[in-house]
């Protein structure tokens, strides 16, 4: 009877182990969407792989697991989901969405996977030599084509496309509908041309007030630099981003976001059309009389508006519109430094007209003119205003021919000079031509400074009109002077990263602090090649620096670069360390040990001088807190 219990009792036991769950709290598991998606932990069985899930989502939008998602090892074997469970009840193949921002928690199921080995899951995703799990590959993560309406939302349609051309001037058609659309929704769609999608700094010049038909179409013409994205919105909001193509309209991608019904509508608000005062100056416009400028342009366009009577409004008021007072008061300029002109145009009652003079008296030419680089960019750039006198005398000519027979080509949306700029490199070929080869010149010098004195570029600097002579041999002086004024700097220093084992990046951030233990160490990383982050450490890191120039602080720089030569002659401005990534995912492990979990490129760290993290930022902060905590640790050298 004993011996029976006690197989009984063993028995049990043994049962027990086999269904026990082992659980892996973070497993080292690296997504491509890796802000979006978190590994929290991997759950093995006898029956079962489960991957507790995090999904950072957005408001507003879903998204979809299906079900032929693989989970795949390093030496190619691969186990098919079995399901999905989440508190939505939702399973494969069904969309899941979340009103508001925040978390949502997954687990998705696969078949049970042997010889699960921890030591040897891969931070990269290239194989190791050793077996083992090294990444999930989402083949059927599915993102919605179109995110799903808010309550009295209008949502837009998928226009079908053509492959994407290789364009880089002409005059694109725009054509949408809004569907769900009622009468009196909305007046006006706002469209926005800009350098990127993801930095969304359009100003009133390259901006284009589409109006809506009664049944929910529309339909625009605008002119484009080169096949680049363009950007729907309603005061403010983002609605649709579409690649514009010049004509014929197939060769138009739209892909459309969710539009905002807007709370209520202005009487006269975007009420400037094709037969407003800007048609008028085109008709009005005197050929005997040529502006000889962009400012004779400006002020003749504030004169038309100000005799126009079919802009004057009913009810002037003597207050700037909200939306151009608070731009005034960001960038710090004051009413009483405006044009008597303005001054008076700002007493009107119509808003579009005041954005966009106020765009053109204060901001200059948008950023998508600038792009185009060469004559017009050096021209009319008024950061640029070094290289106006010298490449005007190559272009004065062909512009005022060109203002003076092309009075047509005046348009409400970008106050005539904008279009025209754009319309110059369709009407004169050759202008392409030599930017394109400027411009190539330029960005080989910016990558290999080796270029700097080589006969080859002298070659082909002699091809070039003059005006583009002076841009190349402008900036191959600036680039040879800063490389000597860097070569005396001492108060820097650039080392490599610390060794660390194989798939073990998250230990660089200890291995790098040990190396300044004793010291109040201040880490950051930053990307010299995005100006977002070259301004963050110029208005910031800067600062500190100077401000805390007697003080032990070791500075310790991690820089993630594309460009070597574009890091390097920016370190002599920020004393210190400096550590450049060798790889993507080494800023990644280090931010995870530091933060816990990846949700930002940046990282500012305080580590006092036993090695304690003090104070940790993973996204851009400001100067004042980081002042006060740099004073409440940092102790003055001896």
């Amino acid at each position: 009877m004993k011996r029976l219990t006690l197989y009984l009792i063993l028995l049990s036991a043994a049962l027990s182990a086999l269904g026990q769950t082992h659980r892996i709290e973070q497993p080292d598991i690296m997504f491509q969407q890796q802000r979006l998606f978190e590994l929290v932990a991997v759950e093995l069985t006898d029956t079962a792989t489960v991957l507790d899930m995090r999904v950072n989502q957005k408001p507003n939008l879903w998204f979809m697991f299906g079900d032929d998602m693989l989970l795949r090892d390093v030496q190619g074997r691969t186990w098919p989901i079995r399901g999905l469970d989440s508190r939505y009840g939702k399973g494969l193949n069904e969309k899941i969405f979340a009103r508001h921002e925040g978390e949502i928690r997954v687990r998705l199921i696969f078949p049970p996977v042997p010889d699960w080995d921890v030591d040897n899951v891969d931070l990269t995703g290239e194989p190791p030599t050793e077996a083992g799990i090294y990444g999930i590959r989402l083949d059927s993560l599915k993102w919605a084509d179109l995110i799903d309406p808010m309550e009295g939302a209008a949502t837009m349609t998928r226009v079908d496309s053509l492959p994407m051309p290789d364009i880089r001037y002409g005059v694109a058609t725009i054509r949408g509908r809004l569907l769900n659309f009622r009468r009196g929704m909305l007046s006006h769609i706002i469209l926005n041309q800009s350098a990127s999608f993801y930095q969304y700094n359009a100003t009133a010049l390259d901006t284009l007030h589409i109006p809506i038909s009664d049944n929910g179409d529309f339909e625009c013409r605008l002119p484009v630099t080169h096949t680049q994205p363009v950007m729907l919105g309603y005061e403010g909001r983002r609605l649709m981003m579409c690649y514009a193509a010049p004509d014929d309209t197939t060769s138009v991608r739209l892909d459309m976001f969710a539009m905002h019904q807007p709370k209520k509508e202005r009487k006269g608000y975007y009420s400037l059309v094709e037969s407003g005062p800007l048609a008028a100056l085109a008709n009005e416009y005197n050929h005997t009389q040529p502006i000889e400028n962009y400012r004779e342009l400006r002020q003749f366009a504030l004169d038309t508006y100000i005799n126009h009577p079919d802009f004057i409004g009913s009810n002037p008021k003597d207050l700037l519109p909200k939306v151009v007072d608070r731009r005034i008061h960001n960038r710090n300029i004051h009413y009483k430094k405006l044009s008597p002109a303005l001054q008076e145009l700002l007493k009107l009652n119509d808003q579009l007209c005041l954005i966009a003079i106020y765009q053109q008296e204060l901001m200059g030419f948008p950023n998508h003119i600038n792009q185009r680089g060469g004559v017009v960019k050096a021209m009319y750039n008024r950061r640029r205003k070094r290289w106006a006198e010298e490449v005007k005398p190559y272009v004065t000519e062909a512009y005022l021919q060109m203002l003076t027979s092309q009075k047509q080509l005046l348009c409400p949306a970008f106050m005539g000079v904008a279009h025209l700029l754009s319309q110059m490199p369709t009407m004169y070929p050759d202008y392409v031509d030599h930017e394109v080869n400027a411009l190539s010149m330029k960005q080989q010098l910016h990558k290999d400074y080796t270029q700097l004195d080589s006969v080859q570029l002298q070659q082909n600097m002699a091809t070039l009109p003059k005006a583009y002579q002076l841009w190349i041999d402008n900036y191959r002086q600036r680039l040879s002077q800063l490389m000597a004024d860097n070569s005396r700097r001492t108060d820097y220093e650039v080392y490599q990263l610390p060794e660390v084992p194989p798939y073990s990046d998250h230990l660089l951030f200890e291995r790098i602090c040990q190396r300044y233990r004793g010291r109040l160490i201040f880490l950051h990383i930053w990307h010299p090649t995005i100006n977002s982050d070259m301004a963050m450490t110029r208005n910031t890191i800067m600062p500190l620096q100077k401000e805390f120039e007697e003080y032990d602080i070791a500075w310790v720089h991690l820089a993630r670069h594309n460009n070597e030569n574009s890091w390097r002659q920016q370190l002599p401005q920020l004393p210190g360390y400096h550590y450049p990534f060798t790889t993507n995912y080494q800023p990644i492990g280090i931010i995870r040990s530091v933060m816990g979990k990846h949700q930002s490129r940046y990282l500012y760290v305080i580590v006092d001088e036993t090695g304690r993290v003090v104070y940790k930022r993973n996204k851009p902060t400001d100067l004042l807190d980081l002042r006060e905590q740099l004073k409440k640790y940092a102790k003055k050298k001896r």
